[in-house]
């Protein structure tokens, strides 16, 4: 069992506390100190004094200030990891080309874990791509210098994590990798007809075979809505 629980809770909750147990490890919220642990159910525990006398004391006891920031540091990652799934699942509800989608995966994929202010700074500049004059082409500038970075970036992230994994198998390196690794990204590519037929994992060729800049000159109103309520949903 993860010795961490609760963190969405404590988010919505400021007045719990966090506890942690002697025994078992194992980090909880409560409104109060409990006598004993939701999860080990221990009371107390035996220990040692300085000079050696064994004594029994409370298994439960209030956390540390280090062992506080930890879990909500714990907690900001497993949130960020659940806000980010979200996106990639909600990708299937807009309209989008299959290079729109590709870019889209990896927009995401390389600001997973950016504030969001830094974010909100290129995803606004990529808003008015329809717009014409220089606002559209000064936006389609940014957006192309972006996607280039982005794809150079995430093809980078695959080849680490192959290498980390030990085989060039996305699947078998999806496997061995949390779920928002750049592999369980690339598995979310949509493939060709052949592909399909034969049953070939994604590659970097999927990678390589994204159109940008189709991308960056013709954005369709379901990839600019995409990108609108993505900016949207940031602080």
């Amino acid at each position: 069992m993860d010795i961490y629980n609760g963190n969405r809770k404590r988010e919505e909750n400021g007045n719990m506390g966090l506890f942690a147990c002697n025994a078992c490890r194992y980090f909880f919220e409560a409104d109060a100190l409990p006598d004993t642990c939701p999860n080990c159910h221990l009371d107390s525990v035996l220990g040692s004094t300085d000079s050696g006398r064994r004594v029994s004391f409370p298994a439960v006891r209030a956390a540390t200030e280090a062992e506080v920031k930890a879990y909500e540091e714990v907690g900001k990652a497993a949130q960020e990891e659940r806000d980010f799934l979200e996106w990639l699942d909600s990708l299937s509800s807009y309209d989008l080309s299959n290079d729109e989608y590709h870019v889209a995966l990896m927009l995401l994929h390389s600001f997973r874990t950016t504030p969001d202010l830094y974010t909100k700074h290129f995803t606004n500049d990529l808003l008015p791509a329809k717009k014409g004059g220089i606002e559209g082409w000064n936006a389609q500038a940014m957006a192309r210098i972006l996607y280039i970075d982005v794809k150079k970036s995430f093809t980078s992230k695959i080849n680490q994590e192959r290498q980390n994994a030990g085989t060039n198998d996305i699947v078998k390196v999806a496997a061995q990798t949390p779920p928002d690794s750049a592999a369980n990204v690339l598995r979310r590519f949509r493939q060709n007809e052949i592909t399909k037929i034969f049953r070939d994992p994604q590659n970097l060729g999927d990678i390589r075979r994204v159109d940008l800049e189709k991308v960056v000159l013709e954005p369709s109103d379901g990839y600019l809505r995409f990108l609108t309520e993505w900016y949207n949903s940031m602080a």
